[in-house]
C-alpha cells in the first residue's frame, strides 16, 4: 500500500529528503519510526460510537523528552550472558524495527538511567553484605579505593553501548548511596548511627569530584555524553534495612553537595545538568515541610529559600510516582497539587523518574505488588499512571523502575530466571503496555488538547476510558493512547482540528497491547468508528509514509 508524508511545500521530491534525514541521521530515533499496518485485530467499531474525542494539534501542553527504564540491578550480570539472549533483551528495550508482520520488534525505548554503584557487591561480610546479591553493586573505584578501574561494571556498560547504538536520546547516570569509602559507616545502607546522612560534611566534595570523574571518563574516552547525572534517590527514605544501597539526605545537604557538583562540571567543560531530587514520593515535592527532606521545590527552585540551588539544576523537578498510583491514595489531587506547585516556577518542568508496582489499596482494579505477573493487569495499571502524569502533572519524561528483573515482584518489562550466568528471559505485557507509549511517542513530540463529548474528567475515568494525544511537528502526524481497564468494548470517533493535511486523519494505524496481543499491528482504520477492546492498551497513529 502507498502511503504518503505530508510535507509544507507538498512535493514528493522535498519529502523523500526530509525522510532521508529522518531516517539516517541520529535525530530518527527522536522523530521517526517505522508504523505500517498489520494483520492484527480489526478495530474498527461496528456499531455508530456514542463518544467523540476531538484533538486540537493547536494547542499544545509538554514537549517530550523521553520515556526510559534502569539498568539496575540485574543487567550487571544480564550484560555478560551468552550474546544471543543479551542481544534479544537489549533488541526488546531499545528497537524500533518492524518483524516480517509489521509489529514492533522493540519497544524504542528513548531514555537509559545508568547506575552508579557504591561498591556493596564486594563486601563479604555476612554480619554486613547485602543479602541479595541481585541488589548491590559494584563502583568504577580500584580494589583500594585509592583510584579508578575503568574495566569494572561490564554488564551494565554492554547494556549502555546497546542503547547508545540504538539512539536512545536520554541518558543518566544516577546513583542511591555514595561509593562505600565516603560514606560514614563503611556502607552502602545507613543505620541509626549515622544521623540525617550516611555522607559525612568532610566527603561532600570528595563525591560531587567522583560523580565528574565518572561523567568525564565516558565523555572523553568512550564518546558517550549523559544528559543528566542524579546523585540522590529518595532522600527521604531511612535505608536502614540493608536490603539494597540507600542514602538518606536533608535538603540543606542536597543543596551542599549540587553546588560543589556544579562547579566541577564546569570547571570539566561538561554538559551534563544535574537532575534532583528523585523525590520517593510527589507529596515530598509540594508538601511535608516539616520534614528534613519536604517541600522540595519550594527549598530547590525559590530564590527565598536558604537552599536555592535553581540556578544549578536542570529545570526539570524529579519524583517518583509510587505511593500515590490509585484512587484511594488520591492519585487525582496529589498530581493536581504538583502541578499548581510547578506553575509557581516558570519553565520548572516535572519528570516521573522511577516507578513499579508497590502494593494494594484493596479495591477491585488494585493489584499487590508481589508475586510476578506476565499478563495484561499490571500493564493497565502502569499504563494509568503513565497517563495520569502525563496529563495531569505534564510528565516531560516517564521512567520504569527495573528494565530487565529476576524477582518475584511486579516491578520488570523483561523477566530473567534467578541465575547470574545464564537463563531463561520472558516478555512481560507491562513490556509492551509501556511500548504503546514509549515506541510512537517520540523525543520533541507535544502533548496535545483533546475533548471528550461526555464530558468526562480526571475523577470520572480512573477506571474508565482514558485517551491522550501527541503531535509531530515534524511528520504532522497524530498519536493518540487510549487505555481500557474495564470489562466491556468501549469505543469512539475522532476528530482531528488545524492539522494542515486534514486527508492524513483518514487513514489510522492501530496497536494493541491485550492479553492476545503484544504491541500487534491492526488494519487500517478511519476515525468514524474505533473500538478499545475491554482490558486493552491502544495507540492509534495518523498515517505517514516514505
Amino acid at each position: 500500500m502507498r502511503r504518503t508524508v505530508f510535507c509544507k511545500n507538498n512535493t514528493r521530491q522535498h519529502c523523500v529528503a526530509v525522510l532521508c534525514i529522518l531516517v539516517f541521521t541520529h535525530c530518527s530515533h527522536a522523530l521517526y519510526v517505522p508504523c505500517k499496518p498489520g494483520n492484527g485485530p480489526d478495530l474498527s467499531a461496528q456499531t455508530g460510537p456514542g463518544l467523540t474525542i476531538t484533538i486540537d494539534i493547536s494547542h499544545t501542553h509538554q514537549r517530550m523528552k523521553s520515556f526510559g527504564a534502569s539498568d539496575a540491578w540485574s543487567t550487571q550480570y544480564v550484560g555478560l550472558w551468552p550474546d544471543e539472549k543479551r542481544e534479544q533483551i537489549a533488541r526488546l528495550l531499545f528497537s524500533i524495527e518492524l518483524d516480517s508482520d509489521n509489529n514492533p520488534a522493540g519497544i524504542g525505548l528513548s531514555g537509559w538511567r545508568f547506575y552508579l554503584g557504591a561498591g556493596s557487591s564486594r563486601d563479604t561480610d555476612p554480619d554486613t553484605r547485602i543479602r541479595d546479591r541481585w541488589r548491590s553493586a559494584d563502583t568504577f573505584l580500584n580494589e583500594d579505593y585509592d583510584g579508578y578501574d575503568w574495566t569494572r561494571l561490564p554488564g551494565q556498560r554492554w547494556f549502555l553501548d546497546k542503547a547508545k547504538q540504538a539512539g536512545v536520546e536520554c541518558l543518566t547516570l544516577f546513583t542511591k548511596s555514595p561509593p562505600v569509602n565516603l560514606t560514614k559507616n563503611g556502607l552502602a545502607y545507613c543505620d541509626p548511627a549515622v544521623g540525617q546522612s550516611n555522607l559525612p560534611e568532610k566527603n561532600s566534595d570528595a563525591f560531587a569530584e567522583y560523580l565528574v570523574d565518572v561523567l568525564a571518563y565516558f565523555n572523553d574516552n568512550l564518546g558517550i555524553e549523559f544528559d543528566y547525572v542524579s546523585p540522590f534517590n529518595e532522600p527521604q527514605w531511612d535505608w536502614e534495612s540493608g536490603s539494597q544501597e540507600g542514602c538518606r539526605y536533608s535538603n540543606s545537604k542536597i543543596s551542599k553537595v549540587v553546588k560543589k557538583l556544579y562547579d566541577e562540571i564546569r570547571d570539566r567543560a561538561l554538559n551534563a545538568k544535574i537532575l534532583i531530587p528523585e523525590a520517593g514520593s510527589i507529596d515530598y515535592l509540594y508538601g511535608n515541610p516539616r520534614h528534613p527532606a519536604g517541600n522540595q521545590i519550594y527549598e530547590f527552585f525559590d530564590i527565598k529559600s536558604s537552599n536555592y540551588i535553581g540556578d544549578k539544576l536542570a529545570a526539570i523537578v524529579a519524583g517518583h510516582s509510587y505511593f500515590t498510583d490509585t484512587e484511594a491514595r488520591d492519585i487525582v489531587p496529589h498530581r493536581r497539587k504538583l502541578k499548581a506547585r510547578l506553575d509557581e516556577y516558570e519553565g520548572l518542568s516535572y519528570a516521573q523518574t522511577e516507578y513499579c508496582i508497590l502494593g494494594s489499596d484493596g479495591s477491585g482494579f488494585e493489584l499487590r505488588g508481589s508475586g510476578r505477573d506476565l499478563g495484561i493487569e499490571p500493564a493497565l495499571r502502569m499504563a494509568r499512571t503513565i497517563h495520569y502524569d502525563l496529563t495531569m502533572t505534564d510528565a516531560v519524561s516517564w521512567d520504569w523502575w527495573l528494565a530487565v528483573s529476576p524477582f518475584n515482584y511486579k516491578d520488570g518489562l523483561v523477566y530473567i530466571d534467578n541465575n547470574i550466568s545464564d537463563g531463561n528471559y520472558y516478555e512481560s505485557k507491562m513490556l509492551w503496555g509501556l511500548g504503546n507509549y514509549s515506541r510512537f511517542v517520540r523525543p520533541a513530540m507535544y502533548r496535545v488538547s483533546l475533548k471528550r463529548s461526555d464530558g468526562k474528567g480526571p475523577e470520572q475515568t480512573i477506571d474508565d476510558l482514558m485517551v491522550s494525544a501527541y503531535y509531530n511537528k515534524e511528520t504532522e502526524n497524530v498519536v493518540i493512547i487510549a487505555v481500557n481497564p474495564t470489562v466491556e468494548d468501549k469505543s469512539f470517533k475522532l476528530r482531528l482540528e488545524n492539522l494542515q493535511q486534514p486527508a492524513n486523519a483518514t487513514s489510522i494505524i492501530p496497536y494493541i497491547t491485550c492479553a492476545d496481543h503484544d504491541l500487534a499491528a491492526g488494519e487500517l482504520l478511519d476515525g468514524e468508528g474505533i473500538k478499545i477492546p475491554q482490558k486493552s492498551i491502544v495507540t492509534l497513529i495518523t498515517e505517514i509514509e516514505i
